[in-house]
């Protein structure tokens, strides 16, 4: 991928490379070429607002590290894989076991030089299963969908790709716990993702993107491209 840096695209890649963290389908990110495998491992956070039924409104907040699994099916099409399990996981002060799974897939839209629009779709389940007595578990299912717009751009031995545009980001958690049997959904669904992706002649990517809800919510992955 031996192509001419755009100034104000590397101008803006170095924006948002400067953006100071917050704690947040889903594996979100650009096309790969045909044939591609990327294999890496991801941040993710999660923080929404609540506001059920029978309580007091209240911030969602979550994360987990699943191991991702990208492939480039043809020129127009990526598909997307994610699985995790954290024996050792925290919610509300509780220990709880925390299962995740989900997959996903990308199409080109329309594409010119070093540029490409795109969209994609990507769902997820997660169970909590609680260890501790008067609990119960729960499941959260999350849909997402993305319309982005993808720049390539090179420096030196780096190549990159900064990408970004609206998104649709869906959930329901589905408790059993004793504070309420309701199905809870955030309030709010739609928003924007911006992301940069920076990847080596040696196949290591680093990647990292916001996901703008209630709250800006951030992912970070590490991740080996064959």
């Amino acid at each position: 991928m031996a192509r001419r840096c755009n100034p104000a695209w590397l101008a803006a890649a170095i924006a948002c490379l400067a953006i100071p963290i917050e704690a947040n389908a889903e594996v979100l990110g650009p096309l790969l070429r045909e044939r591609e495998l990327e294999i890496g491992v991801l941040e993710r956070h999660v923080d929404r607002l609540i506001d059920p039924d029978d309580g007091e409104p209240f911030q969602w907040k979550g994360e987990d590290y699943p191991v991702t699994i990208r492939y480039g099916l043809t020129a127009s099409a990526t598909l997307s894989f994610e699985l995790s399990g954290d024996p050792n996981s925290m919610f509300f002060e509780t220990d709880v076991v925390q299962y995740t799974v989900g997959a996903g897939i990308a199409a080109l839209v329309w594409s010119r030089h070093d540029f490409a629009l795109s969209t994609g779709i990507h769902y997820y389940r997660r169970l909590d299963a609680y260890r501790e007595p008067g609990w119960k578990d729960y499941i959260t299912r999350g849909i997402d969908w993305t319309f982005l717009g993808q720049q390539e751009f090179s420096i030196g031995r780096i190549d990159g790709s900064m990408w970004g545009g609206p998104t649709v980001s869906y959930l329901v958690v589905q408790p059993q716990a004793p504070w309420t049997e309701e199905d809870l959904v955030p309030e709010s669904v739609v928003g924007g993702v911006i992301g940069l992706t920076l990847l080596s002649r040696i196949g290591i990517v680093l990647q990292g993107s916001f996901v703008w809800i209630d709250e800006p919510e951030y992912r970070l992955n590490l991740a080996y491209r064959f």
